[in-house]
């Protein structure tokens, strides 16, 4: 959070959480040459939120000529649309629970000044969601970020030409975790009541709705990777896109075993856990519990195509020579997407190249009807209030709930 308060007057800047993060990429291109690096062939790539800071600086003019690839893991800046609304009182809310009880931007900000970051970090974890959505990103500021995100890949302002992109089948199952609905002990998920679930999101009917719950969640991540993907390619960008389908043999969540493919389990592969022995003072949750041979195995291969990514922008080759072929496996190239022909790569055994729009139907849904069906929805909730106007304007009759009865 404390990269993103801004009290709206510039007293705290919006945005400096990017800000802190193109100066990383500023020292990286003065220093990289000094440590055998190329500041002309640099990679930027994250993960969930850090795939939306690698989309952002994709778009901002600031950050232009800093990187020359991206590979985004899960997060990009689609998801943050609700995030760019009332930063504001979420600022000055966060300064009342640290103690800065001010309604002016000054005081706020020398009193936070004046705060530990034990005492500002324990201010943001007791922020009720009851009172204010923790969740906070970057806005429009007329500076790193001159227009929507969207907008900005809409008029093909992307400041490289090869990204490689990619979720997770199941990422939502996280989320599940993360909001408490459910253990990372190796034990059955739990039943998800329809009660429970109107709590968290619409009505349905009886029943286990706790994967419905997380395939929506998934929806939204994917959806995102697919509406990416199409501007990518409508800008003239290569998109190397992926679908890590395969479901590791110890999570990085815990024990638990039923959430698959989930966010954040493409982390270890790309870090080579699966290679390394466990360590009594290791990350229990990183090393020492992956299955052997083929594991290991497949983390060098997404490494070799982060790594061949970064060298060329091409996930292929490890050298601008052809001829340089770096494929051990003598796995089938991987695709690049376009909008005629959507192809992706499997991260599996086999790693096998598949063409189509990732759960084409959900995302038709959540971007053609979804929208139509909430706009008809206030429509018919105004035409209900006009009538009941009308009805109290020319009726003396009595009303008892939803029934009235003419005398």
């Amino acid at each position: 959070m404390l990269g993103f308060l801004n009290t709206g007057d510039g007293e705290l800047p919006a945005n400096l959480g990017m800000f802190d993060q193109r100066e990383a990429l500023i020292w990286v291109q003065e220093n990289i040459a000094a440590f055998g690096g190329d500041p002309a062939r640099v990679t930027i790539f994250g993960e969930s939120a850090g795939g939306t800071s690698v989309n952002f600086h994709l778009v901002s003019p600031l950050s232009a000529g800093l990187f020359n690839g991206a590979i985004l893991q899960s997060g990009n800046g689609l998801l943050q649309s609700r995030f760019d609304t009332d930063l504001v009182d979420k600022t000055f809310i966060f300064g009342r629970g640290v103690g800065c009880d001010f309604n002016n931007s000054k005081d706020l900000v020398d009193c936070l000044r004046g705060r530990s970051w034990e005492e500002l970090k324990d201010g943001y974890m007791n922020l009720s969601p009851d009172t204010v959505d923790r969740a906070v990103g970057c806005i429009v500021d007329g500076h790193f970020l001159p227009d929507k995100h969207i907008n900005l890949m809409l008029k093909g302002h992307i400041n490289v030409d090869n990204v490689l992109r990619g979720s997770l089948p199941n990422e939502g199952a996280c989320f599940l975790v993360f909001g408490r609905l459910a253990s990372t002990e190796d034990i059955p998920p739990p039943v998800l009541t329809v009660e429970e679930f109107k709590a968290q999101l619409i009505t349905g009917q009886t029943g286990d709705y706790l994967q419905k719950l997380a395939d929506i969640f998934t929806d939204f991540f994917t959806c995102s990777v697919n509406s990416f993907s199409n501007l990518m390619s409508m800008a003239g960008k290569t998109v190397y896109l992926f679908s890590m389908t395969h479901i590791p043999s110890h999570s990085a969540l815990g024990p638990l075993k039923w959430a698959g493919a989930t966010h954040v389990e493409d982390i270890p592969y790309v870090f080579g856990s699966p290679l390394l022995r466990e360590r009594e003072d290791g990350p229990k949750g990183m090393s020492g519990f992956f299955d052997g041979a083929e594991e290991a195995a497949l983390s060098r291969q997404i490494m070799r195509y982060w790594s061949n990514f970064a060298k060329t922008g091409n996930p292929n080759l490890s050298s601008q020579d052809p001829k340089e072929v770096n494929n051990p496996l003598d796995l089938e190239e991987w695709q690049p997407f376009t909008n005629e022909q959507p192809y992706y790569k499997e991260l599996d055994y086999g790693f096998l190249t598949r063409e189509g729009v990732m759960k084409a139907k959900e995302c038709h849904f959540w971007t053609s009807v979804f929208p139509k069906m909430v706009a008809q929805s206030f429509e018919l909730l105004k035409l209900r209030a006009m009538l009941a106007d009308q009805v109290a304007a020319h009726s003396t009759g009595t009303c008892d709930g939803d029934s009235c009865t003419e005398p």
